[in-house]
């Protein structure tokens, strides 16, 4: 007896702490047989369980003991079970096919929560008396619409304004996109204040005033706004200034679509306040379940059709987007429908179970944003075209800095754009990011977590505005020199050229050192942030550090060499200098060596440890000196102000202030055999003496020619050995003669 009143009390404890539905259908032993089919009675009270326990055999209390405790433990096992990520996205989709299964069984009673609502509506009236509320209501609306129209009518010479306006630039096409926007919501207020009045004259205070005041505003403020949201997104009539960059039939369809998409929104959120204020929960009412569907559907049918025109707006005027982005551009459709369907079955499962509290409008926002986020970056993009300084300079590598300083900004406004959004969403949904995780470690993770992605948000940041700063700076230096890579001259000319100023020579070294210790201390504090002990790391490096300086003595003494040239500033980009019998352009500086562009075409690098000596051509001034040989009995005075003139006259040419000191005589410098050697010289800026000396030697020629003067040439004189003339030479004389002076004619004599 003993034994059979402790099997009863563990057999009670067992039965209390299951407390399963399930465990009053289990089938009670009886004195027979330990399976009689039977089962426990309902309710199972401790009076009842005695009585039980008492007509039962202890082999029957311990079987059935066990058989509850088996069914305690497979329940906990169940609950401890974690199913993994594909399982429980599957049972997701599941459930919520199961649920649409059950909406559409129970849809023959979709009125019964209406009805209710409607006999609450009446509260004791007559129907009669209740649908000349609505209609009164209806009536408001439409006297609304009326005032807006004759506001419209009132505005028409503003909008016929700007109808005929052009505006040109970003600023200038804002502030019309504003004015539009102005006009528009003027009417909406017109519209907003005569509906209210006329409601107020007709209702009495009360929730028939409620719902009116709540429908006309929710047609006001999401419906109207929208839609005048709507006309300047897709400017349907200003295709010159459309904002989503689609030809006028997709933003004719795009727009259609988008102001049924408003219909349907609007009268899901009337329809579903009116439920709510009448009695009728959500959970009740599947209102809104059906227009939400709608809705759903209906965006993802307009996505599939229109997914040509999205991949217009995407990809912009602007020349932004790069091949991943195009190759998005073209499967965007299809990942946000793959989107829609996902927050369909998120909000589907929020609804179940009971957290109305999570889809008051927030899913409503999120799926928007979603849905524009690619039109969102097509108008950044945009703003960044328009707002971006002048590109500074001409050439490929001004174009290059601009398009980088382009791409740098539109990067700084994507994450600030992803931050934002990111941050609203939380708000909006109520999730505490630092909660989220639920427990002591889980917060001081997420905190952690947060910090390191703000430390690499930061580090980001600096990076990107450091190369904003230099691409600026290099474009506008590489202006002031003049450099222009894609010139059929070669930088440098034949032997000299301008280069750039100093600032503009360190500048990419500094950039990568600079890029180097951003990225080197951002990833060390992040580390940090994330509890990763840096000490280590950072002994380790400067062990590293210290065993490359005595392993690679060569590249230290390329670094270090470098770094004195720079400081001597013996080279600068674009110069063009001599190392021993290597010559070129300074095409490219590094940490250990730079390039020399020859002016043939062929690439040099050099490393710094290797140069014994730099010859610049290319610093401050360059001297030119010309030679030009004229015959023994010209005047070298005549010569020298022929050489006079030509320098007054290139003096006032458009190169004046390329010309530091004009073309003059110098006088006769040398007699050959040939004739009088008289040499002129002229002082130009670096890598301008080319231009200049090819009109030197055409100014010359035509001056020498029109003053009758030829240059010297190279003349054979033949001295007869016998006789007066050639006829006592022989043939075989005649011959050799002959063959001399063709040769000798065949020669020309140099000029300088």
């Amino acid at each position: 007896m003993k034994l059979k009143t402790l099997f009863l009390a563990l057999f009670w404890s067992a039965l209390v702490w299951a407390s399963a539905p399930e465990a009053q259908t289990v089938p009670v032993l009886g004195s027979d047989t330990v399976n009689s089919g039977a089962e426990l009675p309902d309710p199972l009270t401790p009076e009842v369980v005695r009585d039980l326990v008492s007509r039962m055999s202890d082999e029957e209390v311990r079987a059935l003991l066990l058989e509850r405790l088996d069914a305690v433990a497979d329940k906990d096992a169940k609950a401890e079970e974690v199913p993994g990520a594909f399982s429980y996205v599957g049972q997701l989709i599941s459930e919520t096919a199961t649920a649409f299964a059950t909406e559409v069984a129970v849809l023959p009673r979709f009125g019964e929560p209406i009805a209710r609502a409607w006999q609450n509506f009446l509260g004791g009236r007559s129907p009669v008396a209740g649908i000349w509320v609505l209609v009164q209501i209806v009536i408001a609306i439409a006297l609304g619409q009326l005032a807006q129209m004759g506001a419209k009518a009132l505005t028409r010479g503003a909008r016929d304004r700007l109808a005929i306006a052009r505006p040109d630039g970003f600023v200038t096409v804002a502030k019309w996109y504003a004015a539009r926007f102005g006009l528009d919501f003027f009417t909406i207020v017109v519209f907003t204040a005569v509906s209210i009045a006329v409601v107020l004259l007709a209702l009495g205070p009360g929730q028939d005033l409620e719902l009116a005041i709540r429908s006309i505003t929710l047609i006001a403020g999401m419906g109207k706004t929208a839609w005048a949201i709507e006309r300047i997104v897709s400017s349907v009539d200003r295709p010159d200034i459309r904002v989503m960059a689609v030809d006028d039939f997709w933003s004719s369809r795009i727009g259609t679509f988008f102001q049924i998409g408003i219909i349907i929104w609007v009268t899901d959120q009337i329809g579903s306040s009116a439920l709510m204020q009448y009695g009728v929960s959500l959970g009740e009412s599947r209102f809104g379940y059906w227009m939400t569907l709608l809705l759903y559907v209906f965006t993802i049918s307009a996505i599939l059709s229109a997914r040509e025109g999205f991949r217009q707006a995407i990809v912009g005027r602007d020349g932004l987007m790069g091949p991943v982005g195009l190759r998005i551009a073209s499967v965007w459709s299809f990942i946000i429908v793959a989107l829609l369907a996902g927050n369909w079955i998120v909000i589907d499962t929020l609804a179940r179970a009971g957290r109305f509290d999570l889809i008051s409008g927030q899913q409503n926002v999120t799926l928007t944003l979603i849905l524009c986020a690619a039109i969102i970056d097509t108008a950044l993009r945009s703003a960044i075209v328009a707002f971006t300084p002048d590109m500074q300079g001409e050439g490929r590598i001004a174009e290059r800095a601009y398009l980088a300083t382009k791409k740098s900004w539109l990067r700084i406004g994507r994450v600030v754009l992803i931050c934002a959004v990111f941050i609203l969403i939380s708000e909006m949904w109520d999730i505490d990011l630092v909660d989220a995780a639920g427990g002591a470690v889980g917060q001081q993770v997420t905190a952690r977590l947060l910090n390191f992605l703000i430390t690499i948000f930061l580090g980001y940041l600096v990076w990107e505005l450091i190369s904003l700063w230099t691409n600026r700076l290099l474009a506008r230096e590489l202006t002031e020199a003049g450099i222009d890579l894609d010139s059929d001259e070669p930088a440098g000319g034949d032997g000299g050229g301008a280069g750039l100023s100093r600032l503009a020579t360190v500048l990419p070294i500094l950039r990568l050192v600079a890029s180097v210790v951003i990225w080197v201390v951002t990833g060390l504090v992040a580390l940090s942030e994330l509890g990763v002990d840096t000490t280590p790391l950072l002994a380790g490096s400067a062990i590293v550090g210290l065993a490359i300086g005595f392993g690679a003595q060569a590249l230290v003494k390329d670094v270090v060499g470098g770094i004195f040239f720079l400081i001597d500033d013996a080279f600068r980009m674009g110069e063009y200098i001599m190392i021993g019998e290597t010559k070129g352009t300074v095409e490219k500086i590094a940490l250990r060596s730079l390039q020399l562009r020859h002016h043939l075409g062929a690439v040099h690098t050099v490393p710094y440890g290797e140069i014994p000596q730099v010859t610049n051509h290319s610093r401050d001034w360059v001297m030119m000196k010309l030679k030009f040989t004229f015959p023994f009995e010209t005047d070298a005075n005549v010569i020298k102000k022929i050489f006079k003139k030509i320098g007054a006259e290139m003096q006032e040419a458009y190169y004046a202030g390329d010309l530091l000191q004009t073309w003059k005589s110098q006088g006769v410098i040398d007699v050959d055999d040939v004739g009088v050697v008289i040499r002129g010289k002229f002082m130009a800026k670096p890598g301008a003496q080319w231009v200049i000396r090819k009109d030197v030697y055409n100014r010359v020629q035509k001056a020498i020619e029109a003053a009758g003067i030829a240059f010297a040439r190279k003349e054979v004189r033949v001295q007869f050995p016998t006789g007066d003339g050639p006829g006592d030479m022989t043939e075989d004389e005649k011959t050799r003669i002959a063959a001399a002076v063709a040769e000798a004619s065949s020669e020309t004599p140099p000029r300088s």
